[in-house]
Parts: structure tokens; C-alpha cells; sequence
């Protein structure tokens, strides 16, 4: 459902190499009445040199880049494949792809590095967007190795500089999707990226997130940055759901132009004497239904790892689910789901029997496991 539009231009390299570039720009259909539109990027390039691999044989061969490059390139696509048919979607997004940010000089050249050899499709997109005098972007989001195992994203420090308040709204995204562990409210470094043109040639307020391992040793980008170990055996699922969750909440959970209210200011000169109608969509909000059984867009689940552990009786297991279930009740989850044989401990008084009919006497529990569940449902 996007319309795809290629940038293409020869750039120059740090060693005079002319790099075919081009920039990948999608952009989904018009959404509300809003002009302005979302920009989420990510470069899609890799880095022809394994520059900072611990064995200097591999410092010459390409990086696979399933991190540093194609994780960020990822989570666009799911969320593209997840909004396209979304017709609550509050706001117009374009994904854009820079090329060539990775051809930045390697470690083992000589050439001197003014960090300017970094991001080159991103500059080059930055001077046509700053030159065509636009500003249909109200803000941009960059992802950068957003899919490591152990990643965590901490505010970047050029991000807070030209968007801070973006980067708070991003991060209390974060905590209220529930992933507040991948995205500590703490300051990292400050990074050359994407976003550096993104903010400072073409002024649009963009934030980073980057993965940032303050107690790595071989390097604060982790330890598979520009090596031959940037693979897929190293890239964790839980990681990019991380993020794409955070993004859904950002772009779902947001305020919209609707209009310009004119006179409404006599007194303020800096305004015109006007006022801007705002409007919030809360995405968690469930209009009054004379239903018995309300349906919620969300639910929230908890997930019991369970200890198993001898029990002389049924009151002994529902001592151990209660705790479990009180437990999930303060974060107001809707179910909670325990392992499957999570009652199998009650087999032991069965020891004399041979395992098939241990599990089949176990069944007479049912009806009263099933009682107390339903007890538990109810009161809490």
C-alpha cells in the first residue's frame, strides 16, 4: 500500500570511490486530515570491511549486517505490514532507507576521519529535503542495531540536544507498552548517525535508538559491531519486539492538528491571537457498551514460570497459584497462564502405581482444580 520512490545519486567515499547510493523512500496513504506526516529510517547499507573483528585476518572481508543495518530495515517492514490495513491509524508515515551510512573510514586506514564519511545517504537526503523547503515531517525516528542479544537503548546524546522531548515520549512509550527494561530512562553517548543530517541540515527533530553496551569491552555498539559475527545466530527476537511495540505505541498514542482557531488570543502577538485544537487518540480508551462482556482491544497476560515442588495436597498447589495470581492481579493483567503439568506433583501419591495410572488418577482433581480457579477468577 506504499508509494515507493528510489533517490538515487553517485556519492563520494572517504577515498575518492563513487558509491552508486540510493535512498528508499515508502510512504503510506494519507491518514486524517493532517497535512504533516512521521518519518521512520533506518540505513540499509552494510559495512564492507569487518574493521573491528578481534582477528585482523577478517578486517578486510564484508559484515553480514544482520544487526547493524538490516534489524532496523526489519522492524520497518513489520510495521509496515502491521498498519497497512489499519484504518485506525492516526497519522501518515513515510519509512525511508539511507544508503551508505556504514562507508565511514575504517579503523585500519590511515585517512582522517572528521566523521563527515559517515551517513553519506542520509546528508545527501537531508540537502534535497532542506533545498525543496518542506516541512511536511513533524518529526523522524532512526533505528540502528535495534536487534541485538543484551541490547539496551539509552538516550543518545544528539537526540536529546535536537529532540528531547521526543526522545521522552519515545522512552515512556516504552515503559508503558512494558518494555521500560530495554529502554532505561539513562544518557548514553553521543553517536554519528542518520540523524545528525536529518536534524541539522533538514531540521527535523529525530531521535536515535541505538543500542548502547556501556560495560562491553570491545566496543560500547556491542560485541558483534563491525565483525564477521554480525549474524542472524546473534540477532534476539525479543529484542526487535521490543522496539516495533514501542514504535506501535508512539504513533498510536499521539497528538493531532486538527485546526487553527483564530482570535482566540487578542493579547498575544507572537501567536497571530491564535490557538491550535489539539486532539490526543488514547489508544487505550473503550467507549460505554450496555454489553455484559466488555471487549477490550487490549489484554494484558501473565506468564508464570513455575517452581515445581513437592505438595502433600491441593491446598499446598493453590497455595503457590495464589501467590502467582495476586502477584499478576497488581499489574491488572486479564489472564494468567500457567505451565501445562503445573499440578503434576500431586502424582507422588500415586508412587505405588505405575505411570500411566499415577497421570489417570490424577484426573480426580480436575473438577476441584477447575472450582478453585474459577474462585480465584472471581475474587480477583
Amino acid at each position: 500500500g506504499c508509494e515507493v520512490e528510489e533517490q538515487k545519486a553517485d556519492l563520494k567515499g572517504y577515498d575518492g570511490t563513487i558509491l552508486k547510493n540510493t535512498n528508499i523512500i515508502a510512504s503510506m496513504p494519507k491518514r486524517g486530515t493532517d497535512e504533516t506526516r512521521i518519518m521512520i529510517c533506518a540505513h540499509w547499507d552494510s559495512r564492507p570491511w569487518a574493521d573491528n573483528d578481534p582477528d585482523s585476518a577478517n578486517w578486510h572481508k564484508p559484515v553480514m549486517a544482520a544487526n547493524d543495518g538490516a534489524s532496523g530495515v526489519a522492524v520497518m517492514l513489520e510495521l509496515a505490514r502491521l498498519l497497512q490495513h489499519n484504518d485506525s491509524l492516526p497519522v501518515s508515515i513515510d519509512f525511508v532507507c539511507f544508503d551508505a551510512e556504514d562507508w565511514g573510514v575504517p579503523q585500519w586506514s590511515d585517512a582522517a576521519d572528521d566523521g563527515d564519511s559517515w551517513a553519506l545517504g542520509a546528508q545527501h537526503w537531508a540537502k534535497n529535503y532542506a533545498a525543496s523547503g518542506s516541512n511536511k515531517y513533524r518529526y523522524a525516528i532512526l533505528l540502528d542495531m535495534v536487534g541485538g542479544q543484551g541490547a539496551r537503548f539509552y538516550h543518545e546524546g544528539f537526540s536529546l540536544q535536537h529532540a528531547g522531548r521526543l526522545v521522552d515520549r519515545i522512552w515512556s512509550a516504552a515503559s508503558a507498552a512494558g518494555y521500560s527494561s530495554f529502554f532505561p530512562m539513562e544518557a548514553g553517548g553521543y553517536v554519528t548517525d542518520d540523524h545528525i543530517p536529518v536534524n541539522e541540515v533538514a531540521h527535523v527533530p529525530c531521535v536515535d535508538i541505538i543500542n548502547h553496551y556501556p560495560d562491553c569491552q570491545q566496543s560500547s555498539f556491542g560485541p558483534t559491531w563491525h565483525t564477521v559475527s554480525d549474524d542472524m545466530q546473534h540477532i534476539d527476537k525479543n529484542t526487535l519486539k521490543a522496539v516495533g511495540q514501542t514504535l506501535l505505541q508512539v504513533v498510536f498514542n499521539d497528538f493531532h492538528v486538527r485546526r487553527v482557531i483564530r482570535n482566540y488570543l487578542p493579547s498575544d502577538e507572537e501567536s497571530e491571537h491564535c490557538a491550535t485544537l489539539l486532539q490526543w487518540d488514547n489508544i487505550y480508551y473503550q467507549p460505554p457498551t450496555d454489553s455484559y462482556v466488555d471487549r477490550k482491544p487490549t489484554v494484558r497476560i501473565g506468564l508464570v514460570q513455575w517452581q515445581m515442588r513437592p505438595y502433600a495436597s491441593v491446598d499446598d498447589l493453590f497455595e503457590q497459584v495464589e501467590f502467582f495470581v495476586d502477584s499478576v492481579s497488581d499489574y491488572k493483567s486479564d489472564f494468567i497462564l500457567f505451565p501445562e503439568y503445573f499440578n503434576a506433583p500431586l502424582m507422588a501419591r500415586f508412587n505405588d502405581l505405575g505411570e500411566a495410572q499415577s497421570i489417570r488418577m490424577m484426573a480426580q482433581y480436575t473438577d476441584e482444580i477447575r472450582d478453585r480457579f474459577r474462585e480465584l477468577a472471581i475474587s480477583y
